[in-house]
C-alpha cells in the first residue's frame, strides 16, 4: 500500500498563503504594466500634439510634455519621391488608402500601428531594418507654381518621413512637374524639385519594435509645420515654415505607412508579417473620415498586400487598414449571370475609385448582348451601369480596361461598333451616362479595332493603341482630346523592323513620351518594345 505523507496543518497554511502572495503579486505587477503601458500610450498620442516652442529641433522624455532644444543635423538630399507610373500590386507607389476628411482642411495627422503579428526581420535598400515611416499630404496646384516650365501641370506635395537607415527625421517638399531649374536651395529629382527642413537625429529602430513607432505632422497656417516622432518613451521633434508649400490650406487627405527608405525603394517584411494601420486626422470635425483607395501618393513601397478600411468619427477621427504578406485566401465577390441583363465573359481588369469601389467591362451580354460596363461594391453587389447598344452608333464588345479621372468618370475602348464599325472611344459617367467620344474610321489612315485601354496625360488628354489600320495597316498609335478630336501619333510598319497589331496599353514616363509593346514583328519578328515621343 502506497504511504501518504500528511503535512502539519501549519505547515499546509504556510504553503497555501506563500501561493496565494506570489499569484497576487503576479497579478499586480501585470496591472501595473497594463496601467504603464496605457499611460505610455497616451504620452505618445499627447507629445504628437504638444507644439514646439520655436523652429528647430527638440527632444523629450516620458512623461515630460515639455521640449527640450537639440542641435540639428544637416538633412540628407535623398528623394523620398512622389508616385509615378503604374499602381503598385502591393503597398505603395499609389496602392494605398488615405485619410480624406470631409469638411475643413487638416491640421495634424498621427500615424500608428495598433496591431503588429509575425513580423521579424525586414529589409530595405541599406539592408536589415532599413525603412522609412511617412505621413504624406494630397497633391495640389496652387501660387506656388507660378515659377514652374507649366504651371498648371506643376503640384506641390509635402511629407513628414522617418528614414531609418539614415538615422534622420525630418519634413521633405516637393515641386512636381516643375520642369524649370530649381529655385535656389532645392534639388532636381528628374522634372521634380524637393528641399529639406532641418533633420533631427533619432535612433535606428529595429523592425520588432513598429508598433510602439508613432509619426505625427502637424501644418500651422502662418506659423511652423513640425513633425514628431516617438519610439516608445523617447520623442523627437523638428519643423519648418509653412510658407514653403502652405500646406495648411490645402491639407485634405494623408497617407501613413511602413515603406522604403528613400529613392523608389520597398521595405522587405518576412513572410507571415501582418500589420494594422491607423491614421488620426484632425480637422475641427468629428465625423468620420473617407478611406480614399489608390490614393498614396510616396513612390516607396513594401512587400504586405492591403486589407479592407474602415472609418471612425469622434474626438480623433480615423481610418483603420490591414496589410499582410499571409497565406493569401480567395473569396468569389460575384458570378457573372446572376441577374436579367447581366454581362458576361470579362476580359478585361478592374479599375477602383477612392470609395473601393470596382469597375469593369463585359465582352458579351447585357441588355442587346454585346457588353457592359458594370460596378462592383467591396461587398459584392454589382450593378450593370451601361449596356453597350442602347443608342445609334454606339460600341460593342469592349475587351479593356478602364481608367477614372479626377471626377469619376469612366473611360474605356470597344472593339468593335460605332459609326464605322472599328470600334469607339467612350465616355461613362458614374450614372451610367454613355458618350462615344470618338469612332474609329473617321478619317484616312485611322487605326480601328483597339484591344488595350487609355492613359491620361497631365492635360487630360486620352492615349492608346489599336490593333490594326493606320497608314500600313499595322495598327497604330492615337491622341485623343476630352472634346473627342483624334489624331494618330504614329502608324506602325513606317520603318524597317517595326513591330506590329499591338495588343497592350501604354505607359508614360516623367517627360511625356509613351512606351508600349508589339506581339509580333521587329529585327526577329518575336515582337518589339516601342517608345513614341507625342
Amino acid at each position: 500500500m502506497r504511504q501518504i505523507n500528511h503535512l502539519p496543518r501549519l505547515a499546509r497554511t504556510a504553503i497555501a498563503a506563500g501561493v496565494l502572495s506570489a499569484a497576487l503579486l503576479a497579478f499586480a505587477g501585470q496591472e501595473v504594466g497594463d496601467a504603464e503601458a496605457r499611460n505610455q500610450k497616451i504620452w505618445r498620442e499627447a507629445i504628437a500634439q504638444t507644439p514646439v516652442p520655436a523652429e528647430g529641433c527638440f527632444q523629450t522624455t516620458y512623461p515630460s510634455l515639455t521640449w527640450n532644444k537639440v542641435e540639428c543635423v544637416v538633412a540628407a538630399n535623398i528623394p523620398s519621391m512622389p508616385r509615378s507610373g503604374r499602381i503598385s500590386q502591393t503597398v505603395g507607389n499609389g496602392n494605398d488608402y488615405a485619410a480624406e476628411v470631409t469638411s475643413g482642411l487638416i491640421n495634424t495627422t498621427i500615424g500608428t500601428f495598433p496591431m503588429v503579428a509575425g513580423v521579424k526581420t525586414e529589409t530595405g535598400l541599406r539592408g536589415a531594418n532599413d525603412y522609412s515611416l511617412q505621413v504624406n499630404s494630397n497633391t495640389k496646384n496652387t501660387a506656388t507654381c507660378n515659377g514652374a516650365g507649366n504651371p498648371a501641370e506643376c503640384l506641390v506635395w509635402q511629407q513628414f518621413v522617418y528614414l531609418s537607415g539614415l538615422k534622420q527625421a525630418l519634413i521633405q517638399y516637393w515641386l512636381i512637374n516643375w520642369n524649370n531649374p530649381c529655385p535656389g536651395g532645392w534639388h532636381s529629382s528628374e522634372s521634380n524639385c524637393f528641399m529639406n527642413s532641418k533633420a533631427v537625429a533619432v535612433p535606428k529602430e529595429p523592425i520588432t519594435k513598429l508598433g510602439t513607432l508613432v509619426l505625427s505632422g502637424l501644418a500651422n497656417e502662418g506659423g511652423v509645420d513640425t513633425l514628431v516622432f516617438t519610439n516608445g518613451t523617447k520623442a523627437y521633434s523638428t519643423s519648418g515654415s509653412d510658407s514653403v508649400l502652405d500646406l495648411a490650406s490645402f491639407w485634405n487627405e494623408s497617407e501613413f505607412n511602413v515603406v522604403g527608405d528613400t529613392q523608389g525603394s520597398e521595405a522587405n517584411f518576412n513572410s507571415g508579417s501582418a500589420v494594422t494601420v491607423q491614421v488620426v486626422v484632425l480637422s475641427g470635425t468629428t465625423d468620420a473620415p473617407t478611406c480614399a483607395a489608390g490614393a498614396g501618393t510616396t513612390a516607396e513601397t513594401n512587400n504586405l498586400r492591403l486589407g479592407s478600411c474602415t472609418g471612425t468619427g469622434g474626438a480623433s477621427p480615423y481610418i483603420e487598414f490591414t496589410e499582410s504578406n499571409t497565406t493569401q485566401t480567395e473569396t468569389v465577390l460575384y458570378s457573372f449571370g446572376s441577374q436579367s441583363g447581366d454581362g458576361y465573359y470579362p476580359f478585361a481588369g478592374l479599375v477602383f475609385d477612392k470609395g473601393g469601389n470596382l469597375y469593369g467591362t463585359t465582352y458579351g451580354g447585357g441588355a442587346y448582348d454585346i457588353g457592359t460596363v458594370f460596378e462592383i461594391t467591396s461587398a459584392g453587389t454589382e450593378k450593370v451601369l451601361y449596356s453597350f447598344g442602347s443608342q445609334s452608333g454606339d460600341g460593342d464588345s469592349p475587351e479593356a480596361d478602364l481608367v477614372l479621372d479626377t471626377k469619376g468618370n469612366l473611360y474605356g475602348t470597344t472593339y468593335g461598333g460605332g459609326a464605322y464599325d472599328n470600334g469607339t472611344v467612350f465616355e461613362i459617367t458614374s450614372a451610367g451616362t454613355e458618350k462615344v467620344l470618338y469612332s474609329f474610321g473617321s478619317q484616312s489612315g485611322d487605326g480601328y479595332s483597339p484591344f488595350a485601354g487609355l492613359v491620361f496625360d497631365k492635360g487630360g488628354n486620352l492615349y492608346g493603341t489599336t490593333r490594326v489600320g493606320g497608314a500600313y495597316d499595322y495598327g497604330t498609335v492615337f491622341e485623343i482630346t476630352s472634346a473627342g478630336t483624334e489624331k494618330v501619333l504614329y502608324s506602325f510598319g513606317s520603318q524597317s523592323g517595326d513591330g506590329s497589331y499591338p495588343y497592350a496599353g501604354l505607359v508614360f514616363d516623367k517627360g511625356g513620351n509613351l512606351y508600349g509593346t508589339t506581339p509580333v514583328s521587329g529585327l526577329y519578328f518575336g515582337g518589339t518594345v516601342f517608345e513614341v515621343t507625342p
